[in-house]
């Protein structure tokens, strides 16, 4: 795949306010000492794809639900501020959001063929939307679906509309999925894993569809993935998450070619298969680290090798460091980024 991120992607001014901003999201789970989510923030603005990058367990898909109310009943949220456009979520009713989840603020969904009801027709659940937030019933409903479902790349939509979940390919379940999620208009979407599980020719497919559908509707889009191959492909912004904390952002192309934290840097090594001197595979150092096994210190110190090759360890251990911005508009939690920023800063060689 081509690096969208490194071509030219100056959108003028329909991308400089942020239609949705995240701040300090916490998420607790009933019976769990330390949270899954620790004060994560961030922003999409309008018209560009911003992608949630981590490994499983990092709190990438339990930030969307949170954003979408659908946690389950023994996790706990709380926020400084979800703001969709300018309208803080937290503060709306279960009837209101109902009214923005699946219209102006939407949502698809990894596995799709669990997610499609197999009792019910694709062109039903694909008009439900229509239905709900636009009203449109009958045969315009059938009409517009129809249209929704050629839209996405459906053969023969026509005779599709009357099909079951079951029916359907992994990649066609994904378009029917995408052309529910997309029915009643959206302004953002949040995309959890949209790739997952499907062939590598099929996960190309995908992503070009929705690279086409938000350049076409001037989506914003929040992604969620742990392919770096499908960030470079599509994404305009990362947020990198580790044990439920953000510890680097920036633009795609500056994360990618010049990654800042260790993790990230850990993360591109393994998505290219490179080697040790020995000849194996590079691979971090004991399984993922999850929110609740740390109280204090970087939660990737454990398994950090800049910490334990350069004698940050004992810092690391003892002290988290926060969010600092670097350059070329990129943030990092990590004390060797503190330092090196504090010796650029002093005049002393970096």
């Amino acid at each position: 795949m081509t690096c969208k991120a490194c071509e030219s992607t100056d959108r003028s001014a329909d991308i400089i306010d942020p239609i949705l901003s995240v701040r300090d999201l916490t998420v607790h789970f009933v019976g769990l000492d330390q949270p899954m989510l620790d004060r994560v923030s961030f922003d999409v603005r309008r018209g560009e794809v911003v992608a949630l990058v981590g490994e499983s367990g990092s709190g990438k898909s339990v930030t969307a639900l949170s954003i979408m109310r659908l946690l389950p009943s023994a996790a706990k949220m709380s926020a400084s501020a979800i703001e969709f456009d300018g309208q803080d979520l937290q503060k709306l009713s279960s009837t209101a959001f109902d009214r923005l989840r699946g219209g102006r603020l939407s949502m698809l969904f990894q596995q799709p063929q669990v997610m499609l009801d197999p009792t019910s027709k694709v062109g039903v659940q694909v008009g439900e939307p229509l239905l709900y937030h636009n009203g449109t019933h009958g045969r315009e409903n059938r009409r517009q679906v129809v249209g929704l479902l050629g839209e996405v790349g459906i053969p023969d939509p026509a005779a599709r509309v009357d099909c079951y979940s079951f029916e359907l390919s992994g990649g066609m379940a994904q378009r029917v999925m995408m052309a529910a999620a997309l029915s009643a208009g959206p302004e953002l979407l949040i995309a959890d894993e949209p790739t997952t599980a499907l062939d590598v020719t099929v996960q190309t497919q995908i992503l070009r569809l929705l690279d086409t559908e938000r350049r076409h509707r001037r989506l914003a889009v929040l992604l969620i993935t742990h392919d770096l191959a499908v960030v470079s492909a599509i994404a305009d912004r990362i947020v990198v998450m580790y044990a439920g904390r953000v510890v680097e952002e920036g633009p795609t192309s500056q994360v990618l070619k010049n990654p800042a934290h260790p993790y990230t840097q850990a993360l591109i090594r393994c998505s290219l298969l490179q080697v040790d001197a020995q000849g194996r595979l590079f691979s971090l150092p004991h399984g993922a680290v999850h929110a609740r096994d740390l109280a204090v210190g970087c939660r990737f110190h454990p398994r950090c090798p800049v910490a334990q090759a350069h004698g940050y360890l004992e810092r690391c251990v003892m002290e988290e460091p926060g969010l600092r911005d670097t350059d070329f508009g990129r943030k990092a939690r990590c004390w060797t980024v503190v330092d090196r920023e504090a010796a650029v800063s002093e005049g002393a060689p970096a």
